[in-house]
């Protein structure tokens, strides 16, 4: 075993204090939240006075492909870490057990393919590798069988097992994860739902899987170093981060019926960590209205590289979202506008992004017969170019912590007709200027809204430009700098 100060040198060689944003899983997707933790790992990797470590609670072998891609798409910057919570736990703190082996399928032959080799005995499947397209042949999942039936997966990368899964009983799974082919823990599920967990470092036992998590983010966390804890609906548990910690509240702590989420309550005012934070002066106030913070709140507005994306001809009205449809009501937005579409024939009306509301979206578009006006564009890679080339994004939401979206729009020029919800938009869009604020559920009042916009839109588009300077990329490196040099030593 080594020490936590010898091995945290011997993991990271280097002196430079660790500032660790942990994810519950990568995704090449993700709304506003998950852009501005982003951002937050790309500004300390451009500081260099700190290394930006994305810590993951999952251990699937293909979420490394998944940073990779990110990376490669220029999300996430080259100078950011990548080490699921098992990996990074076990390079600062050894496990007691040897390497394994990968084991090799019983064959007396197989078929070798693009996307998959079959193992065979006696012409009965023996083994089975799996090759996602995309990735290296070096990353992979073998499955074995017995007497025909799958009984064992292997996550394989480079030649050694990221995590063993066995099957019994049809809804039993015992899951052991590796690190450098090395086991470090193993939990048990019956029908998906987590029994136990064993951490094989520390030797100990647990029975709910926040804590179980836990015990590996306590490990790397330890020293000096910095953890930002993003929102109150977690995987794992805040009091057992070591090192300074801060916790970045993004959306709202009320519940859409006006009750404070008790979640939020209990972590603002027992907060054991150094500092919270949040993106919006008026959320700051808020909170300090509300409740009695335990520690000083700090605001940290997020920022919006302000390159103009190229126009061509601004003729739309488009909304970058996911479809939620209960966060977000774009129904609403659809049926207003199916109220002036005759007045404005040349304009429509582009929805961008997925989810659970598209269904309900595509029925009420039919029910309306707004099938030529109305579209669902899907998911977009470049919400920029979206923007520059719409003459106004609409932001249907009941409940906004910042509203990233709403800054990337109005930096494109384009003006934002949202919802007039806590916090975001209430500090970024001032009515008759960059946009305008509507009450939801009003129908008639967005339909107006949007009325105004298209009758006058230049106006609105040259007030876009008013307050960006505090929303600068230089700023929000500053920020950020200055809050973790305060908190590393």
């Amino acid at each position: 075993m080594h020490g936590p100060d010898t091995d945290r040198q011997r993991y990271w060689s280097s002196t430079l204090a660790n500032v660790y944003c942990i994810f519950e899983k990568l995704g090449l997707g993700g709304g506003g939240k998950i852009k501005a933790v982003y951002h937050r790992l790309n500004a300390i990797a451009e500081n260099n006075t700190h290394t930006p470590v994305l810590l993951n609670i999952n251990h699937d072998v293909h979420q490394r492909s998944v940073f990779r891609e990110l990376v490669k798409l220029g999300k996430i910057a080259k100078g950011v870490h990548y080490k699921s919570v098992f990996d990074a736990a076990a390079e600062i703190r050894e496990t007691p057990y040897p390497e394994i082996a990968v084991p090799v399928p019983d064959h007396d032959y197989k078929i070798v393919g693009k996307a998959r080799t079959v193992y065979y005995r006696d012409g009965i499947v023996s083994g089975l590798d799996d090759f996602r397209k995309g990735e290296t042949r070096n990353i992979f999942t073998r499955t074995l069988y017995d007497k025909g039936s799958p009984v064992r997966a292997i996550q394989v990368a480079e030649a050694k097992p990221v995590s063993i899964t066995v099957t019994s009983n049809g809804n039993e799974q015992q899951v052991v994860n590796c690190a450098q082919g090395r086991p470090v823990s193993t939990a048990r599920y019956v029908d998906g739902k987590f029994l136990s967990g064993l951490n094989f470092i520390t030797g100990k036992n647990f029975e709910a899987e926040d804590k179980f998590f836990s015990s590996f983010v306590q490990i790397v966390t330890q020293g000096n170093n910095v953890t930002f804890i993003d929102g109150v609906t977690i995987p794992y548990s805040p009091d057992m981060i070591k090192g300074s910690k801060v916790l970045f509240l993004h959306a709202d702590h009320k519940a859409p019926n006006g009750n404070f989420v008790i979640r939020a309550k209990h972590a603002v005012e027992n907060f054991d960590g150094d500092a919270i934070v949040t993106a919006t002066n008026v959320h700051k106030l808020a909170l300090e209205t509300d409740f009695v913070p335990n520690k000083p709140i700090v605001v940290l507005p997020h920022f919006c590289d302000q390159q103009r994306a190229i126009t061509t001809q601004r003729k739309d009205l488009i909304t970058v979202s996911r479809l939620d449809p209960v966060g977000k009501p774009i129904a609403e937005c659809i049926e207003a506008f199916a109220k002036i579409a005759d007045e404005f024939p040349d304009c429509n009306y582009l929805i961008y992004g997925e989810g659970t509301g598209r269904k309900p979206l595509v029925g009420l578009i039919k029910q309306l017969k707004m099938g030529g006006r109305v579209k669902l564009m899907g998911y977009t890679t470049d919400p920029m170019s979206v923007f520059s080339n719409a003459i106004a994004s609409l932001y249907p939401t009941l409940t906004e912590g910042f509203g990233l979206a709403i800054l990337e729009s109005l930096s494109q020029d384009c003006p934002v007709l949202s919802y007039d919800v806590d916090y975001g938009p209430k500090e970024m869009i001032r009515n008759g200027v960059n946009g305008e604020l509507v009450q939801p559920g009003n129908i008639n009042q967005i339909a107006q809204a949007m009325r105004k916009i298209l009758k006058n839109p230049e106006k609105y588009s040259a007030g876009c430009s008013d307050g960006l300077d505090n929303y600068s990329r230089k700023k929000y490196v500053e920020n950020y700098d200055a809050l973790v040099s305060s908190l590393t030593h």
